[in-house]
């Protein structure tokens, strides 16, 4: 390569230097500020040193030739790499599963459906080729029996789930032989049998697991014939429950302190956008942006966290305030698990038991206390202890 310079000072006193210091010097051209000529790019920093020795200034005009051109193609070298980097890099990420949709679902929970498909091994970031879609829509049509048909087909790094919902399996009536006997310990206020035999009366009085509709019933000819006994049972059921809690109690409590942090979704996997931090405690939420370009979604996307700092401390509460949370506790309880019953009395009984708390209720409540069992499990209990092996 050949640089074009200008030599600004004595211009005969740099050539006669270059002329002793071997340095070869094409076409020069003296004039009053000094030389310009060409030279070699193997001679351009001696030739610099020489100038800066006669008290003269250098400096470079252009380069020409095969080696100029080359310099110049390297430069631009990244206006061609970049974007088949970039596409490579595109193409690749065809090979994950970015996005996974669900297709006709209507009473079944998304969430089942893609948890299911998780448990065959496709998730997010999942290494496409490696998948097996056809046992992926198989596990997911044995595992969930109201999907009729199911099909996991992939378009580029999106997995669609496609699902076709059975017809709802009509009600089909039990014809196992059963007895009807008391969840609970009540007085009968109320019986409708629609089948079997009733052992009992309103007004009576039942223990839990006693016997009320007998599914053990005899025909006009005398034969012994098994039912399914039902009917309903309404009794004054009388029970209890316990509720416990202990004392020392570790309480998060907020410093005030947040925090946003960033986090790049790539290949299936977190990374973290920060430097990491040591100690403290926080709870973090945040919410996932995709990566677009124009309307094209890429396979790559920004996780956005907030943060609140918390510490622990342990608690020891007083009796009265384990007692109020207990109360809470218990609430919740009866809104949950007697919702259909209707509670004539309850009465409270509280006790300390060393460092926790403890809260029995009695109850009386109006409910339907009938619980099926099955006659053939009765009798395979009355018969297990003269089995011999």
């Amino acid at each position: 390569m050949f640089f074009l310079i200008r030599v600004n000072g004595n211009g005969l006193r740099f050539l006669n230097g270059c002329a002793k210091e071997g340095i070869g010097v094409i076409a020069p051209v003296l004039s009053e500020q000094g030389v310009c000529c060409r030279i070699r790019r193997i001679d351009l920093s001696r030739a610099r040193a020489l100038a800066r020795e006669t008290g003269a200034s250098l400096s470079v005009l252009e380069s020409d030739g095969i080696s100029r051109n080359l310099h110049r193609l390297r430069k631009r070298l990244g206006l061609i790499v970049w974007p088949v980097f970039v596409t490579g890099l595109l193409l690749f990420s065809q090979c994950f599963a970015w996005t996974i949709t669900v297709n006709g679902s209507g009473s079944i929970p998304e969430s089942l459906i893609l948890h299911t498909a998780e448990e065959a091994g496709l998730k997010k970031g999942i290494f496409l080729p490696s998948l097996d879609f056809a046992r992926a829509a198989d596990h997911i049509l044995s595992s969930i029996p109201s999907v009729a048909y199911c099909a996991v087909n992939r378009i580029g790094a999106t997995v669609e789930i496609e699902i076709k919902e059975g017809d709802p399996i009509p009600p089909i009536l039990p014809d196992t032989p059963c007895n009807i006997t008391a969840a609970e310990t009540g007085r009968i206020v109320y019986m409708e049998v629609t089948s079997g035999e009733a052992v009992v009366s309103p007004g009576d009085t039942v223990g839990k697991d006693q016997l009320i509709i007998s599914g053990v019933t005899e025909t006009a000819d005398g034969r012994t014939q098994y039912t399914h006994a039902s009917g309903k049972i309404i009794a004054d059921a009388r029970f209890s429950h316990t509720f416990t809690l202990p004392l020392r109690q570790t309480e998060e409590i907020p410093t005030g302190k947040t925090r946003t942090r960033r986090y790049l979704l790539a290949f299936g996997r977190e990374i973290p956008l920060f430097l990491p931090q040591k100690g403290g405690l926080w709870k973090e939420n945040g919410e996932i942006f995709p990566i677009s370009v124009g309307k094209i979604t890429l396979p790559f996307g920004i996780r956005v966290a907030y943060g609140e700092e918390y510490t622990e401390a342990e608690q020891l509460l007083s009796e009265d305030e384990a007692l109020s949370r207990l109360k809470e506790g218990a609430s919740a309880w009866e809104l949950e698990n007697l919702t259909e019953a209707e509670i004539l009395s309850r009465e409270e009984t509280a006790e300390k038991s060393g460092e926790t708390m403890e809260l029995m209720i009695r109850y009386t409540a109006r409910m339907e206390i009938g619980k099926s069992i099955s006659i053939l499990s009765e009798e395979a209990d009355e018969k297990e202890p003269g089995l011999s092996n």
